[in-house]
């Protein structure tokens, strides 16, 4: 098993937001990230046996054939989550065989077994629709300072939660650009030289920024960027590459103000290391 797949291949991810970009516009973006596993084996049935997740899941086979058993409800009244050994529960499920060039999606609330018939490999993508809890989002927004604890005759200090408004800022532009799959594949490298090339944003998943009290925070395919750049400048930079038209970056350099061209340039610099395209001037 490989967890959190999506994030070793650049190409592989953008699929994967793309797919299910049309989703998020039904249902919403999730709270959470979807996650991306990897199953290979040879194994007679899942390891952990008959379970439910918490997870929508969507299937897709890459090699080898696999069956996937599914019951409605919980077969067993036993106070248990799960069943390694459920040859009597059979006649209550039903069984769907995958190959290669298939897509099967199950419901969250199917307790659910995988077989196989030899060697089978398999990417589940999986979407929480159970068991969020809201703390999940307050511990990754919220910061706690022991220094600056909270103290009364009653009780022992006690840590105070803090919000910080940048904190807030790359957090949701982190999740917005993510676009559901998080964490983002790494970033390339930096500092690259932007001499004879256009930069060209991406129209369906664009660069977004907000300002905070002393600058602003870009995102971009799942990562976040400060900058002490005011909004003024900011704003006209990213409505250029947010069109997905192509962009000379030495132009909006020259836009900017002389004392703050330094700062431009590496803004763009950063933006190209995570995720906007560079193309040759003359290509």
């Amino acid at each position: 098993m490989i967890n959190r797949f999506h994030r070793f291949d650049r190409a592989m991810w953008n699929r994967e937001r793309d797919f299910y970009s049309e989703l998020w516009k039904r249902v919403g973006l999730p709270l959470d990230s979807a996650i991306t596993t990897l199953f290979h084996g040879d194994y007679e049935h899942s390891p952990v046996g008959v379970h439910k997740d918490r997870f929508a899941t969507f299937m897709f086979p890459l090699r080898g054939r696999k069956r996937m058993r599914f019951w409605a409800d919980r077969p067993w009244s036993e106070p248990v989550s799960t069943q390694a050994d459920y040859a009597s529960y059979l006649e209550m499920s039903f069984a769907v065989d995958v190959e290669p060039g298939d897509v099967l999606y199950w419901p969250s609330r199917y307790y659910h077994v995988g077989e196989t018939t030899g060697a089978a490999t398999s990417i589940n993508v999986g979407v929480a629709r159970e068991e969020h809890l809201t703390a999940y989002e307050i511990d990754d927004i919220v910061a706690v300072s022991s220094a600056d604890a909270v103290t009364s005759t009653a009780m022992p200090p006690q840590p105070r939660a803090t919000v910080d408004p940048r904190r807030i800022a790359e957090v949701s532009l982190r999740r917005l650009t993510a676009a559901g799959f998080e964490p983002a594949p790494e970033p390339r490298s930096a500092n690259m030289s932007l001499d004879g090339v256009v930069l060209q944003g991406n129209s369906r998943f664009p660069v977004r920024w907000t300002a905070v009290p002393d600058g602003c925070v870009c995102g971009v395919d799942g990562h976040t960027i400060y900058t002490p750049l005011p909004a003024e400048t900011v704003a006209p930079v990213i409505a250029q590459l947010a069109t997905g038209t192509r962009t000379n970056p030495a132009a909006l350099v020259a836009r900017a103000r002389p004392d703050e061209r330094t700062e431009i340039e590496s803004l763009l610099n950063e933006l190209v290391s995570r995720g906007v395209a560079i193309a040759a001037a003359d290509g």
